[in-house]
């Protein structure tokens, strides 16, 4: 089994495709085919944002297909925020960077539709989020320790009720790692954490006095300044238990 420093290390490599084609109903769809082909066509040239890959007869001939399925897998593939087609004499299938926010929303959207509990989330982001803050001191450059400092001083004069910029320490522990699939994964969970925290805030402001907001503020901030000391320091180990420590007291107070 790789180790993590491997497996952190690999996310960093030559663009690869792990995609796999249609399936089921999708696959006897060759609109759903050809646009699979395409956008497998572009990961394995390393997503090159901005670049034309052919004119629309071009690109026809090269997956054999007719117009008007072209046109469709097209859709697909703008769909799935791979590609646009530019028309006119200069157009052509011109590929794009995906919206992160987007993507994050979508995956957001789906784990609510699935019934995800509070529960779920919480555990999720305690293994996540442990791993990160386990790999992000051997992985942090100058620039995120500078990052993760500007969030602490920020914290300081934080409003007590303002979820939003706890995400920030999260995120960008995560992003420490170099690794884009544990940054999406935070993003996503904090997201949903942050929508559940808002909600039982709404619901509970009025038992919470101000001094005790105040109380759980600080803390908060206490817990973020000491794991991201740990992650500047280069302790994995220390981060990784405080991360841990700071996940379980989120739990408590989450589903008390």
């Amino acid at each position: 089994m790789p180790s993590t420093d491997r497996l952190v290390g690999s996310a960093r490599g030559a663009a690869i495709s792990v995609r796999h084609p249609p399936q089921g109903e999708a696959r006897g769809k060759l609109a759903a085919q050809v646009a699979w082909r395409i956008e497998d066509d572009i990961v394995r040239a390393g997503w090159p944002v901005g670049a034309v890959i052919g004119s629309e007869p071009t690109l026809i001939e090269r997956y054999k297909v007719s117009r008007a399925v072209f046109r469709e897998a097209v859709r697909i593939v703008e769909h799935h925020q791979v590609a646009t087609m530019r028309r006119g004499p200069s157009g052509g299938l011109i590929v794009r960077a995906p919206d992160e926010v987007a993507v994050t929303t979508a995956l957001g959207v789906y784990l609510e539709y699935v019934g995800i509990t509070i529960e779920s989330i919480l555990r999720a982001r305690f293994i996540i989020e442990s791993l990160a803050a386990t790999l992000a001191p051997a992985r942090i450059t100058e620039d995120g320790i500078r990052t993760l400092r500007e969030i602490i001083a920020r914290q300081e004069t934080a409003d007590p009720t303002e979820f939003g910029s706890h995400h920030q320490l999260h995120h960008a522990i995560a992003a420490a790692t170099g690794n884009p699939v544990l940054v999406l994964f935070v993003d996503v969970l904090n997201s949903l954490t942050f929508r559940y925290a808002a909600h039982r805030y709404a619901t509970t402001r009025r038992s919470a006095s101000p001094a005790q907001q105040a109380q759980v503020s600080e803390e908060v901030h206490r817990n973020h300044a000491a794991i991201a000391e740990a992650v500047i320091g280069g302790d994995a180990a220390r981060a990784q238990h405080l991360a841990a420590v700071h996940l379980e007291a989120m739990h408590e107070w989450m589903t008390a």
